[in-house]
């Protein structure tokens, strides 16, 4: 870790509160959304958002007004995680000094310096191949040190990546994709390299975008209509894709009956299990922390229920059922595979 005197922010909570259902989305209700969120921090003191979640820095807007209605005291224990940096007339990650300026004007519009503020990390979304990680960081840096956000985060990138950024100023987090349906992280480095820099892992869509919840199991056909349209920016939701991905789900499905729990918190539980867990691989894992999201009370009840205990041998047994199966569809897209763990 680079010698100063800053250290990464502290993420407290075993789970923490994905905000994207509530404002990428055609029929934002900001006073439902609101509602959501105060509910959501019922749960948890840390909230993932962006300045892309919607037109208009609504997602930024509904962390403020969210802010606003704390007082100082609770505040303070909250941690907002926020990702930025994307070209906003390409939609492409955009790494430069310009870009920092502008998502650092953004901070300082939304979410001004002053005693009581939530502790606010900024991240660049995505890997822009154009500009060195170093620099970048190190323009970030300087937001740190003059008190406009506390921390310093990273977002789908690769193991280098994250190497190259730890020497130049602690990180707190690396957000990226973690589910029984997209296990890639545990394979591919970024695990193993946060492990050895000792940065938490902030894992997303842990439920593989509703795609491993009792519902789609029990209404396959109603998923599949509600989530084709997606198809065009995530090739996962291909019609054919998912009705062959549900299978993945069925099967794990039987394995949350054993254990009498929905299939719900059979996977989130899945997650926290691997959090710090040093005896079912060749590595001890992270700290690793599921971002489920939730537009509802029922589905964050859901989502923030009680976790069970996963043994090891039953990590293994997980283990055998993922590596068996194959996920067919991109990620996201061909279009945008480049940018994957860059």
């Amino acid at each position: 870790m680079p010698a100063n005197k800053f250290e990464p922010v502290e993420l407290k909570d075993p789970i923490g509160y994905g905000t994207m259902s509530l404002t990428w989305r055609p029929d934002v209700n900001m006073d439902e959304a609101l509602k959501s969120l105060r509910y959501a921090h019922t749960k948890t003191s840390h909230f993932n958002a962006c300045e892309f979640y919607g037109d208009d820095d609504i997602n930024l807007k509904l962390m403020q007004k969210f802010i606003e209605g704390n007082d100082a005291a609770s505040n303070s224990e909250i941690v907002i995680s926020i990702k930025g940096m994307m070209n906003p007339a390409s939609f492409t990650p955009d790494w430069s000094k310009e870009s920092v300026d502008r998502s650092m004007s953004k901070i300082k519009r939304y979410f001004p310096a002053r005693e009581g503020r939530p502790k606010i990390i900024f991240g660049p979304a995505r890997v822009d191949r154009s500009h060195p990680i170093e620099d970048t960081i190190s323009y970030i840096s300087e937001f740190v040190k003059s008190g406009v956000i506390d921390g310093i985060f990273l977002s789908e990138c690769g193991s280098q990546t994250i190497a190259k950024a730890a020497s130049v100023f602690p990180i707190t987090c690396v957000e990226v994709e973690l589910s029984p349906v997209y296990p890639m992280i545990i394979n591919n480095g970024v695990l193993k390299e946060c492990a050895a820099q000792n940065i938490a892992v902030v894992a997303y869509s842990p439920i593989a975008m509703g795609l491993l919840t009792t519902s789609t199991i029990e209404k396959p056909e109603e998923y599949i209509k509600r989530k084709a349209p997606m198809s065009g920016q995530l090739d996962r939701h291909n019609v054919e894709n998912i009705k062959h991905n549900i299978k993945l789900a069925q099967q794990l499905n039987e394995m949350a009956k054993k254990r009498n729990v929905s299939l719900e918190t059979y996977v989130l539980s899945w997650v926290t299990s691997l959090s710090r867990n040093a005896t079912w691989y060749d590595y001890k894992f992270p700290q690793i922390i599921p971002i489920p999201s939730g537009s509802t009370k029922e589905k964050i009840d859901i989502n923030f229920g009680p976790r069970i205990s996963i043994p090891d041998d039953e990590l293994k047994e997980i283990k055998k059922v993922i590596d068996s199966f194959e996920v067919k569809g991109f990620r996201y897209s061909s279009h945008t595979k480049d940018w994957e763990f860059a």
